[in-house]
């Protein structure tokens, strides 16, 4: 027995370097990709996965894996208590972690169901719901699959179908199609604010019906057919239950709490506008653009930030003449905030300034996932066209224009969709910042180029950090890395505080380190005179050619792999580590 022991002390080293594991796990899907609250269930990974099975990480510990009969299985628990919406995971071994995969946990009160084919004829083998709402978790198997799923809806009810494929990381473009029971195509769903279709359907007949899923190629393909692969799975969100979509006013102010209203499908008597509900605004990192509330809808509903104080449009003000019923001086920031409620609406607001006033004009409407696809003019008052801006850069449909008075005057400031579109669901908020008065709030947006890293006893490790800087920091700005364990040392580095730019951050293992893999996070810190602060860095999860936003576009965490020394108890314990991380 001795003898033994000696053996594996000797061995310690090597399975801490991960010499018995292999690669690291390339984890390319997750299926099912989420589950409900308070439910067990088994869980398939996809990709190249070890003999061994990977230990698991959630970013909340109601999140817990256990391994199950083979290395890609897994079962999942989640609490009753682990809060709606979309997570990350990951899998990890001595060499490394996956790439994070996000993980989405309804509503306890949706009900889940799973995929079964075969379901590709929409009429002879459609899938049969029992009830609504319901999540399907589903994955086109290969080419030319094509899933279908039917259900009874009653009538003078908007059915709303909401799919997320492209969302939770699949390389695919999907689409989906409401059929009755005839096979007639009622309507058709393909891109929203992303790749991901939705549809809302006002049901005027009780009856049966069906929903097609579809996927295409992305990024495109020379041909059209339909694609298909163990990487194609999506969750399908069907219900008749109030969907919130958006939330007037579409923004609150910095810092504050504020409640706002719902806007959605069959909510309340007039059927758009819902309950309010309370924003906190108070925690929101340096530098956010907006806060994420999970309520009873599929997704996260998205609220703008902003600072100063706001205006809201009064009707009419389709012209400048009835626009100069309410002139506005801005002294400071304002904010102002609308809704184009018909097709062809255009909204307009008139402020006074003096000449050479610079003003930058900021929109936030598509980034709140609203269907607008803005243009924003500044006009004098004969509607002479003197500004203008659309898209503020490839994929963002947020006008963003930055303009400077020619005479002293009255202006015109109006916004109305590129294609003419309206509804109660063409919301906006407009940020109107006098450069003379309100100086750009400095932020620092890190971006790194590594999701993961490793580091060996007594070497070192190189995490590259690009910064971009907004404003100007009177003071020093420094990077770190924090969370990282005994035995590993990171030394401080300046980053650039007026343009920003790439810099290295050197980890440093000593030679009698413990192993460890776990997340940290890199860090950019202020010091004075400017007020405390901490920038965490990202890594993008949007992957190749993005095409709008994912259900989780980044993660601040970088997995840490240390190749050091080991007990010998830990190398004797075959089993993986499972369980969630705390968040």
């Amino acid at each position: 027995m001795k003898r033994l022991w000696q053996i594996l002390s000797l061995l310690a080293p090597c399975w801490a370097a991960g010499a018995l594991h292999g690669a690291a796990p390339a984890v390319t899907a997750l299926y099912p990709a989420g589950g409900r609250a308070g439910a067990t269930f088994p869980l398939t990974l996809t990709g190249a996965v070890e003999k061994t099975a990977p230990s698991a990480w959630a970013d909340h510990p109601g999140i817990t894996f256990q391994p199950g009969a083979k290395p890609n299985v897994f079962e999942v628990s989640l609490a009753p208590d682990t809060p709606p919406g979309p997570h990350l995971v990951r899998f990890h071994n001595a060499e490394g972690a996956s790439v994070p995969k996000t993980f989405m946990v309804g509503a306890a009160s949706v009900g889940e169901a799973m995929d079964a084919e075969p379901n590709d004829d929409a009429r002879a083998t459609a899938q049969a719901l029992a009830v609504l709402p319901v999540t399907v978790n589903g994955r086109l198997d290969k080419a030319g699959d094509a899933d279908a799923f039917k259900f009874t809806a009653k009538a003078g009810q908007w059915l709303v179908a909401v799919l997320h494929g492209y969302g939770l990381g699949s390389q695919m473009d999907p689409a989906i199609r409401l059929l009755d029971e005839h096979g007639t195509e009622l309507a058709l769903g393909h891109d929203s604010y992303n790749l991901d279709p939705q549809i809302a359907y006002e049901i005027k007949k009780a009856g049966t019906y069906v929903v097609q899923v579809l996927g295409y190629a992305h990024p495109p393909a020379a041909d059209v057919n339909l694609k298909g692969s163990p990487d194609h799975v999506y969750r399908l969100t069907m219900t008749q239950e109030p969907t919130p979509r958006l939330a007037w006013p579409p923004g609150v102010k910095r810092g504050t709490k504020s409640s706002v209203q719902t806007l959605g499908w069959n909510c309340g008597a007039g059927g758009f506008r819902g309950p309010a509900i309370e924003v906190d605004a108070t925690t929101a990192a340096p530098g956010a653009e907006f806060v994420e509330i999970m309520n009873s809808g599929p997704g996260p509903l998205r609220v703008a930030l902003h600072d100063g104080e706001t205006v809201l449009e009064t009707e009419p003000n389709q012209t400048a003449k009835e626009a100069e019923v309410n002139v506005l001086t801005p002294a400071g920031a304002v904010t102002w905030q609308g809704v184009l409620q018909t097709p062809g609406d255009e909204d307009r607001l008139m402020f006074a300034t003096k000449k050479g006033e610079t003003y930058l004009f900021k929109v936030a409407s598509s980034t709140l996932h609203a269907p607008l696809d803005a243009w924003l003019r500044v006009e004098n008052l004969q509607g002479t066209l003197i500004g203008q801006a659309d898209d503020a850069k490839e994929g963002n449909f947020d006008p963003v224009l930055n303009w400077k008075a020619p005479v002293d005057g009255k202006f015109v400031l109006a916004i109305s969709d590129r294609f003419q579109r309206g509804g109660w669901d063409f919301v906006y908020q407009v940020q109107i910042s006098p450069a003379s008065v309100v100086p750009v709030r400095p932020v620092v947006l890190g971006t790194l180029a590594e999701n993961a890293l490793k580091l060996e006893a007594g070497k070192t490790a190189d995490l590259k950090l690009t910064a971009a800087v907004t404003g100007e920091f009177k003071g020093k700005l420094t990077a770190t890395v924090t969370g990282l364990p005994a035995g590993v040392a990171v030394t401080e580095v300046e980053v650039p505080g007026k343009k920003g730019g790439e810099v290295t951050l050197k980890l440093a293992a000593t030679a009698e380190v413990v192993s460890f893999s776990g997340p940290v996070e890199v860090v950019v810190k202020t010091s004075p005179p400017d007020a405390a602060a901490e920038y965490k860095a990202v890594y993008d999860l949007r992957g190749v050619e993005p095409r709008g936003d994912r259900l989780v576009n980044e993660v601040s965490r970088v997995w840490l792999s240390v190749a050091g020394k080991s007990a010998v108890k830990e190398t004797q314990d075959a089993k993986p580590e499972v369980g969630g991380g705390a968040k």
